[in-house]
């Protein structure tokens, strides 16, 4: 059986079946394997490390009175969705995606801006003698775009410094062309194991806007999203970590979902997005926290 035929079983037999929150289709992934899906879409390499995680605690977000559901694409903090390719860099495009909003909160203005130049430049600065890493290698640590802002003092926009979906063979960046820059940035040591911290995570968003958090897309059940609100019912054993934006959350029915920005095109899922369930049970070799978002990160202007 071939990689598509064995992609339709698998879309038709969960369709079939009753009482699921969300369904499956065919779409620009149902043609690879699961190595070229993992190589090439799935970007998250490791982690932020213990040195720059904030405790729950640190964070007057957390103190925030939240509304009941949330949507910032309502209220012009999220750009249009992106599609970083055949490319490993989703960890470019979710923290560009806070960098974007916390401009747009600051200017009133929002401006697409470049996933490309940390993705050139990033290795450059912080690791001057590993010339042959790129974005598309996927970035080393979680909160490196975000780091490297923060040192450099600048970021272009999109149309300045376009994203081309390949490893640049030198850093452009212009300060001349530079459309702002953050003084500094959050990441919480924060995952979704109960109520309590959802609803921490619910704060973190109504108070600071669009966050960019790692989820585990691994399962196939991610891969062939099409609609609704997705609650996968295994794991795969196999963790593939990935950087989205959450813009919000809402409910649907009895259904509470987060609201995540991806950044493979149009054309995957809801437009480019998934409504995540808050809570759900999982069956399989890996603990529910990792496909719930984990480790929020945010910029400050």
């Amino acid at each position: 059986m071939n990689i598509v035929s064995s992609a339709l079983k698998q879309i038709n037999a969960h369709n079939s079946q009753k009482g699921k929150s969300f369904s499956l289709g065919l779409n620009q992934f149902s043609d690879l394997s699961e190595d070229e899906y993992f190589q090439k879409k799935l970007g998250i390499r490791s982690p932020p490390p213990n040195s720059v995680l904030s405790k729950p605690a640190e964070i007057s977000g957390n103190a925030v009175e939240t509304p009941e559901t949330l949507d910032w694409r309502k209220q012009g903090l999220v750009t249009r969705v992106k599609n970083q390719g055949q490319c490993a860099s989703c960890g470019f495009f979710d923290t560009i995606g806070s960098v974007e909003a916390v401009l747009a909160k600051k200017t009133g203005k929002l401006i697409a801006l470049s996933e490309q130049q940390p993705g050139d430049c990033a290795y450059e600065y912080f690791y001057p003698k590993n010339k042959k890493r790129g974005m598309c290698d996927g970035v080393a640590r979680a909160d490196i775009p975000l780091e490297y802002i923060k040192h450099v003092g600048g970021i272009m926009s999109e149309e300045d410094y376009p994203y081309t979906a390949e490893n640049g063979d030198e850093c452009k960046y212009d300060p001349s062309k530079s459309i702002g820059s953050i003084s500094d940035y959050k990441v919480v040591d924060l995952y979704m194991t109960n109520s309590t911290q959802r609803n921490l995570l619910k704060s973190y968003v109504a108070s600071v806007g669009p966050i960019a958090v790692i989820i585990n897309a691994g399962p196939r059940e991610f891969m062939y999203y099409r609609s609704g609100v997705y609650r996968p019912s295994t794991c795969d054993g196999r963790s593939g970590t990935h950087g989205v934006l959450l813009v919000g959350y809402g409910k649907e029915k009895a259904d509470e979902y987060w609201i995540l920005k991806n950044s493979w095109g149009r054309n995957w899922g809801e437009k480019g997005y998934i409504r995540m369930a808050l809570d759900f049970k999982i069956k399989g070799n890996c603990y529910e926290y990792e496909l719930g978002p984990y480790y929020p990160m945010w910029a400050i202007a």
